[in-house]
């Protein structure tokens, strides 16, 4: 991990850490938004792993706990790096890149190393079961079900990243790459998602707090300032920071204000001893709120304004009252001593990873200059992408004309089956399911709210696309297999499902599971008859906990949107604006289930810089005249142009499929 000292320059990787240059250590706070799964490399047989579940996490070979690999996240970035710069020689100079015609192999300046999880309340490790749906009755296929473990939303990782530049020239470039690429951990776009299943909303993360300390190890303090250290001091230390920034002063660690906030007195001992004889005020200067310089020291005294005279708490006056601590802001958490200069080495944290690097670049003089500004304006993202934000309530119309809007919609129920809560299992055999959702505080509180769904949720709409393609290509031209291979491409489809198919992954995603908002509990009570005498079956009692009514936020995002997709998304949103046939959850023979899009918005981002185009398509439907539904209109003819066959193949036609 660390260079080797007996190295000369001459024999030095010029692509790699060199025996001197600079060294940023990062840690970074990662918390899961969604349930996830990161699974193992290798799966576990039944009999050793001595439980049932089928896919089980990765986890550390020696302590057990759930795990991140620095290579997934390495991955991650690498990819995120290069879908937003589409630079491959960008993404080399930060995560290196391995033999190439005529460039030969390059190190990464970016190490990183494994991430263990933490879940929420230091659980256990949930385990749900997962079924495979028939596409053509959205029914369970028979004997497709297993069991998996799912890494619960606000499961926490704490990563470890060091980028080393050789070059002192090279540290303002690394540092814009690292921070693009860790753009997709904060943005509310389609980011970085971790673990399997990523398209039906699992894996959503973000990152809430970085820490970064620098240094330059071709000064002597700043090399044994590194060097010095073993690993398990290094993690330590990083996470100690995260934590006082997140919980307040603990230990060696407090906040040092660009405006300090200025106390008279310091914080109460468990014992406070007898109050002293009041001192004038010139005989001790206020002190600001800050850590001793002794990790030894009680970390509730405060430190002296001169560290060179040390005092007792005896010689600090004592008001009646204590002055307010300002609160300070989110870049401004250190380990840097009341009175001293900051350390070259010192760790500073905060929530934006751009503003975390220049404070610290600005403790070094300005050694470099980030070329990114913090909000990233001014840097083209180069993601061709389309998002449709969907506003879905729990809800039907009484009538299938969405231009009637003055007509309330009924309420409706909605089932997607779990086991019912710690304290309700005694009044209930199956609820509806309930998960984490981020309530958007800064310490990350999490609390149980109702969800729409998320694998459900996305087989509704790839169910109800795949219906409307078939319909219109049978409408079209008859039967045939091209609007299959068609729809796979964008909704994902499975290995030998039809002939001459193959696996394809989904270009259609689901960014989160949504959570509902309003809407209330209802149980009902239901029986089970016999078909041929007509009275209730002995034993065959069950109740049900339903949530009534409600509405969502749903995004989905397609990446290289194309007019034929854009067709199609429009159409199921029409399907979901009026009266739909599908149905969501369990339930749907007794009326559960209904679906209604009361907004929907469709942004298209074409990766150039240009403004990103929008198209209301419920308003394409309630004004069939306006600018929306001309749009609208104009994406069909390719759509039916996709999904019926080409009738000679030809040079003309090649590549015609996307």
């Amino acid at each position: 991990m660390t260079a080797d000292s007996s190295a000369s320059d001459d024999d030095a990787d010029p692509h790699g850490p060199g025996p001197t240059g600079l060294v940023w250590e990062f840690a970074v706070r990662l918390r899961i938004l969604t349930d996830g799964h990161v699974g193992a490399a290798r799966a576990t047989p039944r009999h050793v792993a001595e439980s049932d579940v089928d896919l089980r996490l990765d986890r550390d070979p020696l302590s057990g706990a759930p795990r991140l690999r620095a290579t997934t996240l390495a991955g991650l970035l690498r990819h995120e790096l290069l879908a937003r710069t589409a630079d491959p020689e960008s993404a080399a100079a930060l995560l290196g890149s391995a033999d190439t015609p005529g460039a030969g192999a390059r190190s990464s300046a970016l190490d990183l190393d494994d991430a263990h999880a933490v879940l929420p309340g230091n659980g256990a490790v949930p385990v749900r079961v997962g079924t495979r749906v028939d596409p053509a009755t959205g029914s369970v296929r028979p004997g497709r079900m297993w069991q998996w473990e799912v890494l619960p939303a606000g499961t926490v990782f704490t990563a470890h990243l060091r980028l080393r530049a050789a070059d002192p020239a090279e540290e303002a470039r690394l540092l814009a790459l690292l921070a693009l690429a860790a753009r997709g951990l904060t943005d509310e776009g389609p980011g970085i998602r971790i673990g399997g299943r990523t398209g039906r909303g699992h894996g959503a993360v973000r990152a809430t707090r970085w820490s970064a300390r620098r240094h330059d190890l071709t000064d002597e303090e700043g090399w044994f300032a590194y060097h010095a250290r073993d690993w398990p001091t290094r993690w330590r230390e990083a996470e100690q920071a995260l934590s006082a920034a997140e919980t307040g002063p603990v230990g060696s660690l407090s906040a040092e204000s660009a405006e300090p906030a200025e106390v008279a007195a310091p914080a109460k001992p468990a014992e406070p001893p007898e109050p002293p004889e009041p001192a004038g005020p010139a005989d001790v200067a206020p002190a600001k709120v800050a850590a001793p310089p002794e990790p030894a020291a009680p970390a509730d005294v405060a430190a002296p304004a001169n560290p060179a005279e040390p005092t007792t708490p005896a010689d600090v006056a004592e008001p009646a009252e204590p002055a307010e601590v300002a609160e300070p802001r989110a870049d401004e958490w250190t380990a840097v001593a009341p009175g001293a200069e900051p350390h070259p080495s010192a760790t500073r944290t905060g929530t934006d990873l751009v503003e975390v690097m220049r404070f610290v670049l600005e403790e070094h003089g300005g050694a470099a200059t980030l070329a990114l500004p913090p909000d990233g304006a001014g840097v083209v993202d180069r993601r061709r992408r389309a998002e449709l934000r969907l506003e879905l309530h729990v809800a039907e119309r009484p009538y299938p004309d969405p231009g009637l809007s003055e007509l309330e919609p009924r309420p409706a129920t909605l089932l997607i089956g779990d086991a019912p809560a710690d304290d309700r299992p005694a009044t209930a055999d199956r609820a509806h399911r309930r998960g984490p959702a981020d309530t958007g505080a800064p310490d990350g509180e999490l609390e149980l709210r109702p969800v729409l769904g998320d694998t459900a949720l996305f087989a509704l709409f790839k169910r109800i696309g795949r219906r409307l393609v078939r319909d219109a290509a049978e409408h079209l031209v008859g039967e045939g297999s091209r609007w299959r291979e068609w729809h796979g491409h964008w909704w994902g489809d499975d290995t030998g499902r039809w002939p001459d198919t193959r696996s394809a992954p989904s270009r259609v995603r689901l960014r989160a599971t949504p959570t509902l908002t309003g809407g209330a509990p209802v149980t009902t009570t239901r029986l089970t008859v016999d078909a041929l005498f007509g009275d209730e079956v002995d034993g065959h009692l069950f109740t049900t906990e339903l949530h009534c009514g409600g509405s969502a936020t749903v995004v989905l995002d397609v990446s290289e949107p194309d007019d034929a997709v854009r067709g199609l998304l429009a159409l199921i949103v029409r399907e979901l604006a009026t009266v739909p046939l599908d149905t969501l959850g369990a339930g749907a023979g007794t009326g559960s289930g209904r679906l209604l899009a009361t907004r929907a918005v469709l942004t298209t981002h074409e990766g150039d810089g240009t403004e990103p185009g929008e198209v209301d398509l419920l308003r394409a439907l309630t004004e069939p005249d306006g600018p929306d539904a001309a749009i609208a209109r104009g994406w069909l003819p390719e759509l039916h142009r996709r999904i019926t066959p080409v009738p000679e193949p030809g040079p003309a036609d090649e590549g015609d499929l996307p």
